[in-house]
């Protein structure tokens, strides 16, 4: 007989069979393949709930943790699986440095995305640093990625250049898989794109719009294509930014995430803001603002949304309607630690306030926004929106 506490062999051999089984299923990252898993998640969830408690199966729990990934990521299920990375980058895999770090990668970006920032660094940082002791170049190459990453998320441009071409050299010299280089061009055409410089932001995201079509990753092609819409958004090349939505358009029905189909809407919208085309901008906004999204993690799609909303009901003078969708983007901008963004959504309080004739109150926003912005000062979205508001501010106060 077992004792109470001992569990008896043939459940622990069920159990590894069971994480082998799963290895085998999360390997593969493709939309089909992520519903497929997530209709079975529960299932995946147990083994991992008994694979931690068993040592003799940490190893085998810490490949489920990983290869689980995608699943995590494209469903935003990251605060549950964040516990369950800390606990396998340090204790279940100490004899195998390689999956240690491959672990503090996945983790780091569950801190990003959850805009935990000085953590992901931190954890990134811990695994550059292990990944050279070890003098594994694929594993540097991919630490240079996410710090790359995170540096562009905290607008720390020149850091974020430093490492995404330090990744994009690495990358081409160990003749990575396509999906590292084309992950880095889209990190460095963003970076191009925040910094002001839109033909190159254009030529970098087209080279890894080019190899996503390659590999057939339709939910990574579409965030790279949405990245073009900003950049034909900010050239005000309407016709193009539309012409980017409809290569997109045949890819939504294989999108796994929910929330990339929030995006598309919110790009949408986006453009026909910018046309003039009001009540349509409203009409996607809202279509984005799904029941999902206002219980999902995404804290910053969801400010940005209740932003979008708010600009597109000042513009039609629904300003009450406004000023509820704006205070709820600017307490949402202070949960994703986002302060540029929030100083958008301050600035136009600023502008709604205006509208409404009460110039004091108007002021008090424009300076809170104006306040913020002067810690971006090689932004250019930070670098707009200074002007715009000093300009307002200076036809409010003049000397």
């Amino acid at each position: 007989m077992m004792d109470d506490h001992t569990p008896h062999p043939q459940f622990v051999q069920s159990i590894k069979a069971g994480l082998h089984y799963w290895h085998a299923q999360t390997e593969d990252a493709a939309d089909e393949t992520i519903r497929r898993l997530d209709a079975e998640r529960h299932n995946l969830y147990r083994l991992v709930h008994y694979g931690q408690a068993l040592p003799a199966l940490w190893p085998d729990t810490a490949v489920l943790a990983l290869n689980a990934f995608y699943l995590v990521e494209r469903k935003g299920y990251w605060l549950e699986w964040i516990p369950i990375l800390e606990q396998a980058a340090s204790h279940w895999v100490q004899d195998d440095l390689r999956l240690k770090v491959q672990l503090l990668h996945r983790l780091g970006y569950l801190y990003q995305v959850s805009r935990q920032l000085s953590p992901a660094v931190a954890v990134h940082t811990q695994a550059e640093q292990m990944a050279r002791a070890l003098q594994d170049a694929p594993l540097l190459n991919q630490s240079y990625f996410y710090l790359c990453a995170d540096h562009r998320h905290l607008r720390q441009y020149d850091s974020a250049e430093h490492y995404g071409l330090l990744a994009l050299a690495g990358f081409e010299q160990q003749h990575a898989p396509d999906k590292w280089q084309a992950g880095t061009w889209n990190e460095l055409g963003l970076m191009a794109f925040h910094r002001g410089d839109l033909a190159q932001a254009r030529q970098r995201l087209e080279e890894s719009a080019t190899l996503y079509r390659y590999l057939g990753n339709a939910t990574d092609l579409l965030r790279v294509l949405n990245n073009l819409i900003g950049v034909a958004r900010a050239e005000k090349n309407y016709t193009l930014a539309l012409a980017y939505h409809r290569q997109a358009a045949p890819y939504f029905d294989e999108l796994s995430s929910d929330f990339d189909r929030t995006v598309f809407e919110v790009a949408l919208g986006g453009i026909l803001f910018e046309l003039a085309r009001y009540p349509e901008a409203e009409a996607a906004f809202r279509r984005a603002n799904t029941p999902y999204l206002q219980r999902s993690p995404h804290l910053h799609q969801r400010a940005l949304v209740w932003q979008c909303l708010g600009n597109t009901l000042l513009k039609q003078n629904r300003l009450d309607e406004a000023g509820i969708c704006l205070q709820e983007s600017a307490h949402l901008w202070v949960s994703a630690n986002d302060d540029l963004m929030r100083a958008n959504t301050l600035g136009t309080l600023g502008e709604l306030y205006v509208a409404k004739g009460e110039v004091a109150t108007a002021v008090a926003y424009l300076d809170q926004a104006l306040l913020y912005l002067h810690n971006y000062p090689d932004d250019s979205m930070a670098i707009r929106l200074k002007a715009e508001f000093s300009a307002l501010k200076a036809s409010l106060c003049p000397p």
